[in-house]
């Protein structure tokens, strides 16, 4: 092993030249403050943790990925590389692994197994008594919409809300703090017909591009 020149590799190596996969983007997230041992140990080996050569994920339970191996290249000769135990991770070299395209003299040691935080998918909607709202994973965007029904006849109201306001939509006891919330928002469409009117119904669209997105948004969220 050459840990000087091993350094200079990891030193060299930049964000382009890692794997942008989401699987990989969590474990080069996630893993030094996982693993602060395992990182300290290849440290001393000098490989830098975050910039795996290879990362194996097997699929997330439960707020947790799962990866059968992450593999680094070490500069030298494995002759004097030890196989180790780092807890509950086992360290060793492996010959099955993709083509590292380096000419000089190298290997790859692999660790296994690796468990890691994993993101919950989003809540996609919430209601209260006289609202829902949603997000569109697909362009980022959230919507909301109060509607008041009765025997008088019906209200609507709909809103293009922030991620802040969604994320904190269900959070108050009162009900309607959730409206009072939703309702400091861009109102995108409105519908009233009540028998206090006096025009009859009256429909107003107060921002064309956000409803059509939250129309399309509805859509793709009933299909």
């Amino acid at each position: 092993m050459n840990a000087a020149k091993t350094r200079q590799y990891y030193r060299q190596l930049t964000e382009a030249d890692l794997c942008d996969c989401e699987y990989c983007r969590n474990y080069i997230k996630e893993i030094r403050a996982a693993y602060p041992q395992l990182a300290a140990y290849l440290d001393k080996l000098g490989v830098d943790i975050e910039k795996p050569f290879e990362a194996i994920p097997i699929g997330p339970a439960k707020g947790t990925m799962l990866y059968s191996g992450a593999q680094y290249v070490i500069l030298g000769s494995a002759d004097d590389f030890k196989e180790t135990q780092i807890g509950s991770v086992r360290v060793f070299v492996t010959d099955s692994h993709p083509v590292t395209d380096i000419e000089e003299e190298h290997f790859v040691v692999e660790l296994a197994p690796i468990s890691l935080k994993w993101p919950e998918p989003p809540q996609l909607q919430k209601k209260g008594s006289n609202w829902t709202a949603f997000c569109d994973l697909g362009t980022g965007r959230y919507f909301a919409e109060i509607m008041y029904t009765s025997r008088e006849g019906r209200e609507q109201y709909d809103y293009e809300i922030t991620k802040d306001i969604y994320d904190q939509l269900g959070t108050f006891a009162d009900d309607i703090e959730n409206e009072r919330l939703i309702k400091t928002a861009d109102m995108t469409y409105s519908f009233e017909n009540t028998m206090y009117g006096t025009l009859g119904p009256e429909r107003t669209v107060w921002n064309e591009e956000a409803n059509e997105a939250r129309i399309a948004a509805e859509a793709k969220q009933n299909k």
